[in-house]
């Protein structure tokens, strides 16, 4: 191990190549080392051919006086070179005289040299409040050079960021685009009569519509993610009656049994939005008598409230809830039974209470504000789930950061390039629908670039970082926009993906990949995009092998 040498004494400096052998030396053993090299150095700077072949604290004229690098201003002289600094590294040792005093005669040292030399008993209280005070002073240090660093990574991804920003606007948070997203929302709903039942008065309906707002963006997530939970192609923003009950069941809001799925069936039917006149105009097929009945978010929202208002206001017991448009009745003889928290009398005396299993929302007074309702229903199951289960939530808010949006703006032109190189592959089916090759990907294509970058699969059996198909297809509905598509025989936009929704999709799939890991999000978020960016097509790898 060789140490490039910066030997400091007062305004002379000289510069020295030191071998340290394999650097199992103390730093004290470097600094007395430097000091011999400089006092045995010639008038003009060349030092002499042999060295004392035994160099301690007596016999050199200078003594050291500090051992510093550019990252550290310490290091303490009992420690090995090895264990701090590498071969070839630069290092300064600042020397002094070997008995400097102070203005009243007595001998004086600095921190650095009391710790090295000061070594008897009597000493031992001066050594340690040098050591105690150099490791203060080294802490403090750091502290200020970590926030310089701060600063300046701060101000580098700021500037990087306003670049990405440009190209990312359409996914980045616009309040504006949000609230005409829930009055969109609200409108529709109302062609459901759940809205209306559960809130009757004008007042309770403005505390509900305030309490939706406050919900949207968790709300939205759940859905997306729910809904591409089962899908295949042209499905995953599209609720099935399974999909609904997936949900349910991972909240944990009553036990699985028979009367919990019959009423999630009804709640499921009791929510969906009827089909306009128009609508049945341009798809007959919403007409026909075996059409599979399917929820979109407004329907979502209402199945979300009459679930609150099941949990809340009815409790488990035979209170009535609002009929809905399948005119079924619950199943109320057993239902009661399924309350897993003791809201409901017989169900808590029978003991079926705590035979119960569920994440468990606290018993709490009786409610019968369907807006405070859908406040407590969100607080106990619908956000724990989201903290527990939908990381893309956590890429969303992370992909309006700086720090990432620089990360991803020094991929920039890679991602252009795989994104633009993989929307030229759609399936006979895609092509027939009206894909555009040019300026989106469709999940079929994703699913390809995803695949070929290695993240589907897990990296080794040690390791839980496991990416499934289906949780690609999660993070390709989640990351679609809020507006909704053109009908008609083209893919709507929802089944279509621009470039800024793939990006997002890379944030989520790498918080996807790794959501139960130690590393930063910003750290998972670029995992993922080094391996989208390193992606290599199938018929291109194939022509490599054969090349090879």
């Amino acid at each position: 191990m060789k140490l490039k040498v910066t030997i400091e004494f007062g305004t002379i400096v000289s510069e020295i190549d030191l071998a340290c052998g394999s650097g199992a030396k103390s730093f004290k053993w470097l600094g007395l080392t430097a000091a011999a090299r400089f006092a045995s150095r010639a008038p003009h700077g060349t030092r002499r051919r042999r060295e004392a072949s035994s160099i301690t604290a007596n016999n050199v004229a200078y003594m050291p006086l500090e051992i510093v690098t550019e990252d550290c201003a310490f290091f303490h002289p009992d420690d090995d070179i090895c264990d701090h600094l590498e071969d070839g590294e630069r290092v300064t040792v600042r020397l002094g005289k070997r008995l400097g005093v102070n203005e009243v005669g007595r001998p004086e040292f600095t921190r650095w040299a009391t710790i090295a030399f000061s070594v008897s008993d009597t000493q031992q209280e001066a050594r340690e409040a040098a050591l105690k005070e150099e490791y203060e002073i080294a802490a403090e240090r750091q502290k200020r050079l970590d926030e310089e660093e701060r600063l300046r990574l701060a101000k580098e991804y700021a500037k990087k960021a306003i670049g990405m920003r440009k190209v990312m606007i359409s996914k980045l948070f616009d309040q504006q685009a949000q609230a005409l997203a829930v009055s969109d929302d609200l409108r529709t709903m109302a062609r459901n009569n759940t809205f209306d039942s559960l809130a009757k008065s004008p007042a309770a309906q403005h505390d509900l519509r305030d309490t939706i707002k406050k919900h949207y963006f968790s709300l939205s997530e759940i859905y997306k993610n729910y809904a591409a939970a089962t899908s295949s192609l042209g499905t995953s923003h599209e609720m099935d009656a399974v999909e609904l009950g997936q949900f349910v069941h991972e909240i944990e809001l009553y036990p699985n049994t028979k009367a919990l799925t019959d009423t999630i069936h009804i709640i499921f039917e009791d929510s969906c939005i009827p089909a306009t006149a128009a609508e049945k105009k341009a798809n007959p097929h919403l007409s026909h008598p075996g059409h599979v009945m399917t929820m979109d978010r407004p329907g979502f929202f209402n199945a979300v409230l009459r679930l609150a208002c099941l949990k809340y206001i009815c409790r488990g017991s035979n209170k009535k809830m609002p009929q809905g448009q399948s005119n079924k009745q619950l199943p109320r003889a057993s239902f009661h039974h399924l309350d897993l928290h003791g809201f409901d009398g017989a169900a808590s005396q029978d003991g079926a209470g705590s035979a119960a299993s569920g994440t468990g929302a606290p018993t709490q007074p009786e409610v019968t504000d369907i807006a405070e309702a859908l406040d407590l229903f969100m607080k106990h199951y619908c956000l724990p789930l989201i903290e527990r289960h939908l990381y893309g939530a956590v890429a969303k808010h992370a992909v309006a950061t700086d720090e990432v949006l620089a990360m991803f703006y020094d991929h920039l032109e890679e991602l252009k390039a795989q994104f633009h190189s993989y929307s030229s592959i759609s399936s006979p089916e895609e092509e027939a629908a009206g894909a555009d090759v040019d300026d989106a990907l469709t999940i079929t294509e994703f699913g390809m670039l995803i695949e070929d970058s290695g993240l589907i699969g897990k990296t080794s059996a040690n390791i839980e970082d496991e990416l499934t198909l289906k949780e690609t297809r999660q993070a390709f509905a989640a990351a679609q926009g809020e507006e909704e598509g053109g009908g008609g025989l083209g893919l709507k936009h929802n089944q279509m993906m621009d470039f800024p929704e793939f990006v997002e999709a890379i944030a989520r799939l790498g918080c996807l990949k790794w959501e139960d890991g130690p590393l930063p999000v910003l750290k998972k978020i670029e995992g993922a995009c080094l391996a989208v960016c390193n992606a290599v097509p199938r018929a291109r790898r194939a022509s490599l092998y054969a090349s090879k």
